[in-house]
């Protein structure tokens, strides 16, 4: 994470995503192949440098692998054609690039694992930084503000089996 000072205020542009070596580990199981690869795309703006890693459900043959590794390569370089850096980041750290990839990947074989490894770039300087700045945050919903309204649902339910309780206790 880079930071930088425009005009009093600070904010963070990624330079590279990586996934934990640890959770990869815990993924691969027996009986299964990974494939792996390394390549530059150019986004609308930048550089990056894309690792992605795949993991098979069987074992496959060297071919299907290529094929694998061939339309993943493939799919990227599209997909940040008209995209900036930034919007690249975000669909990757959202897991929507991930999604898209899968479903299209899945004709080729099916996958029971298939994310980015590594995400990074060493072109920061050249991202537009007032375009940067104005990027719209992602909305998230505060988590306790879902807390409350759900105990006010439980209430409301149990007000209504006590009155339908009286009523039979009246007759």
């Amino acid at each position: 994470l880079r930071i930088f000072n425009q005009e009093g205020t600070l904010f963070g542009i990624p330079n590279n995503l990586n996934l934990a070596s640890s959770y990869i580990r815990r993924m691969m199981r027996k009986r299964t192949n990974y494939v792996e690869d390394s390549f530059q795309v150019r986004c609308a703006d930048i550089r990056a440098t894309f690792k992605p890693h795949l993991i098979t459900r069987k074992k496959v043959s060297r071919v299907v692998r290529k094929n694998l590794r061939n339309t993943c390569q493939e799919f990227i370089i599209e997909y940040t054609k008209e995209k900036d850096f930034l919007e690249v980041c975000q669909n990757t750290f959202d897991g929507t690039l991930q999604k898209e990839m899968l479903s299209k990947l899945k004709k080729v074989y099916p996958l029971s694992f298939c994310d980015i490894r590594i995400l990074e770039t060493k072109e920061l300087q050249k991202i537009d930084l007032e375009k940067a700045t104005t990027m719209p945050e992602p909305e998230v919903e505060d988590i306790q503000e879902i807390a409350e309204e759900e105990p006010e649902i439980i209430q409301e339910s149990t007000e209504e089996e006590t009155e339908k309780e009286e009523e039979v206790k009246k007759e």
